[in-house]
């Protein structure tokens, strides 16, 4: 990803809400000033790799993906 793209997904990241309690702390994991994601519980990363990320790539993926 370039800088521009990751800054968005940090920004999309950021405003998005889950139902309480299944991943409500994603958003405090952005960093969107440096577009950086840390300190990941597991359960969160799992979410975000399984669920979120899918939906989040096919935004910046060429459409012959």
């Amino acid at each position: 990803m370039i800088k521009e793209e990751a800054k968005a997904l940090c920004e999309w990241l950021k405003v998005f809400r889950l139902s309480d309690g299944y991943a409500n702390y994603l958003n405090q994991c952005v960093d969107d000033k440096n577009a950086k994601l840390h300190n990941f519980k597991g359960h969160d990363f799992h979410i975000f790799m399984e669920k979120l990320l899918p939906i989040t790539l096919r935004d910046f993926l060429p459409p012959n993906v």
